[in-house]
């Protein structure tokens, strides 16, 4: 069954509706709870939670400090390059721009790198455009082949591939995978993106398990707030890095935290999610 499937089971009504229905005594409970799950996601997640930031905050440290130490991971993106054959109503890639598209040479790509190297930064992510015709597997095997040397860990956030691609770049260095649903509402994403292969929304919704049956060490997710994150947490946190976007709905930075902290109690917990492991990551982006 693939995640699909599993995302199948899920209604966006019934949820929200839950949400909406919870009390302090549930917000208490869930803050107590030594193994957080879905439902005390969804009461952490309730506007009866906003009185709760302290103590949300208090505990968000202390298990980010248990489980990850005093840490802070850079990385630097390195764009690669502008050509995009998709229509996404929110990116100034859309092929539809006039904009003066650039794509670096695998030599330009390994200069980039190197001052990046000289800047400090030991984790590099490549990012481009979706444009097959430019940016084939042969061109990300160069440019990784170029970089390898300069950094201790290659990451990308490119557009999705099959597994024998994904495979490819793994065996040649690459060694994490990003990407972004954008939006979990199947009618939303189709309002969103109006054509090119980004507009296949199950075959972007699947690319996270094409990168894990490829080989690819850490998978990073971007979970939307409140509409997809019950159902990421508990099927992918395995994966990787698990990190937040918004929805496209304005956010002040007092809801962003609250939800961030929301997830980290969920996530992060002393004890795992009833059916996953723990996760091994979590941001905010």
């Amino acid at each position: 069954m693939s995640f699909y499937d599993e995302f199948q089971k899920y209604s966006w009504d019934r949820i929200r509706e839950e949400i909406y229905s919870r009390t302090e005594d549930d917000v208490q409970q869930a803050l107590i709870s030594r193994t957080p799950g879905p439902d005390e996601l969804i009461s952490l997640l309730s506007p009866r939670a906003d009185h709760f930031l302290e103590e949300l905050a208090m505990q968000a440290q202390q298990l980010t400090e248990q489980r990850f130490g005093r840490v802070v991971g850079l990385y630097a993106p390195l764009y690669l390059s502008s050509r995009c054959t998709n229509s996404c109503l929110y990116c100034s890639f859309n092929t539809g721009n006039p904009i003066k598209r650039l794509t670096l040479t695998p030599e330009q790509a390994e200069n980039e790198g190197a001052y990046l190297r000289e800047l400090g930064f030991r984790h590099v992510l490549l990012v481009s455009g979706e444009d097959r015709s430019t940016l084939g597997t042969d061109y990300f095997v160069e440019v990784v082949g170029r970089l390898r040397p300069y950094f201790d860990s290659i990451s990308v956030e490119i557009y999705p591939m099959d597994c024998e691609e994904y495979g490819e770049l793994a065996r040649n260095g690459v060694d994490g995978l990003i990407i972004y649903q954008e939006t979990y509402n199947k009618g939303r994403y189709a309002e969103v993106h109006k054509g090119g292969r980004k507009r296949d929304y199950r075959w972007r919704l699947e690319t996270p398990e094409r990168g894990g049956e490829a080989g690819f060490r850490r998978l990073g997710i971007g979970a939307l707030l409140l509409e997809a994150v019950l159902a990421d947490s508990d099927e992918l946190s395995d994966a990787g890095a698990v990190a937040f976007s918004d929805d496209g709905h304005p956010l002040s930075d007092a809801d962003l935290l609250l939800h961030a902290l929301r997830y980290a109690r969920c996530s992060t917990g002393e004890e795992p999610c009833p059916g996953q492991s723990s996760t091994r990551a979590t941001g905010t982006t």
